[in-house]
């Protein structure tokens, strides 16, 4: 009898403990999925569209590695806080050898390669070099790891970018390229391209101004540069241009909407645009934005609206995210939203 209670006592002690235990891993997977659901909504409002692919969760803390925007990011949880450095690129810092090859670089692209991601790093992030380098890094989902591939002139790369978007440059060949170095990072680029008897310059600086249209360098007027670069370079048929001293305002129209563009030829080249919506203002984007982002928006097949805030707007396009300045219905100003090292 003694011994049967006995039996009894402990196969209720066993079930208890095993309830116990199933109750307590329920609630910790709860747990775990709202910490995550914190995770990636906190990301989201920094407009940081990312999936989880690694964590690991104890408690109220945890670490992560995450895809946003198409690029590796890394970030800590601890107790509703997140943390991360350097942009989400902390973990570059976890391997000596790859943050000695990156440290004073920046990032310019990914490209998706089956569950992994190549990697584009420009090299140094100043442009203060006689030779600029595209470092390529593999980043490995499984075992998460950076792995260098090769090495290629960013020259190369970019200006490949600068003919996507403008197409008329595709027989050009690069003549040089210059930098301007300010207080505040990031610097500017101009790349010069020679096609055949006439000479255009682009410029970026790869995150407040994406891409600048191409002006022509010829010993032409103003309004002859002006007129022949807008033409070349949007396809459109001029209906207004005037001038005045160095700077030449050139306009026209696209499905009741307007594009002007003034072209200011001081000794560095700069270029104010206005894109005037007067209906829908996604559809009227979609039309141009490919004319003001780099790297470049390969296949635009949707433009959707994330965010409004005062004089600004915010877009998913295609997975890319656009941010929008804008007066009444008139675009001013658009750039990619940067997913750089140093932002």
């Amino acid at each position: 009898m003694g011994k049967k209670f006995l039996i009894g006592i402990l196969f209720l002690v066993i079930v208890v403990l095993g309830l116990v235990y199933i109750l307590y891993q329920k609630s910790s997977d709860a747990q775990a999925e709202n910490i995550r659901k914190d995770v990636i909504d906190s990301l989201e409002q920094k407009m940081e569209f990312c999936e989880i692919i690694e964590d690991e969760i104890s408690f109220t803390k945890g670490e992560f590695w995450l895809i946003c925007n198409n690029r590796p990011f890394y970030v800590t949880y601890d107790n509703g806080n997140l943390s991360y450095d350097l942009n989400g690129w902390g973990f570059l810092k976890e391997d000596s050898i790859v943050w000695g090859e990156l440290s004073y670089c920046d990032f310019y692209k990914s490209k998706k390669t089956g569950n992994d991601y190549d990697l584009i790093f420009y090299c140094p992030k100043g442009f203060d070099s006689d030779r600029l380098i595209a470092k390529i890094y593999r980043f490995d989902t499984d075992p998460l790891k950076m792995n260098k591939i090769k090495e290629k002139d960013f020259l190369e790369i970019i200006s490949n970018d600068m003919k996507r978007v403008y197409g008329f440059l595709s027989s050009c060949e690069i003549n040089n390229f210059t930098s301007f170095k300010s207080e505040k990072y990031p610097a500017v680029l101009w790349i010069t391209f020679n096609c055949g008897n006439e000479g255009y310059v682009v410029g970026t600086d790869l995150a407040i101004v994406p891409i600048q249209p191409p002006m022509l360098l010829n010993g032409l007027s103003y309004e002859e540069r002006a007129k022949i670069s807008f033409e070349n370079s949007f396809n459109l048929p001029i209906e207004s241009i005037s001038s005045d001293e160095k700077t030449v305002s050139v306009s026209s129209s696209f499905d009741n909407n307007q594009l002007s563009i003034s072209y200011n030829f001081m000794e560095m080249p700069v270029i104010m645009y206005k894109i005037g919506c007067s209906g829908n203002m996604e559809e009227c984007l979609g039309k141009f934005i490919r004319y003001f982002t780099l790297p470049p928006i390969e296949k635009i097949t949707s433009v959707e609206n994330i965010r409004s805030t005062q004089r600004k707007l915010f877009y998913k396009v295609d997975g890319t995210i656009i941010g929008v300045e804008y007066v009444d219905k008139d675009i001013i100003h658009v750039w990619r939203n940067t997913e750089g090292i140093y932002r």
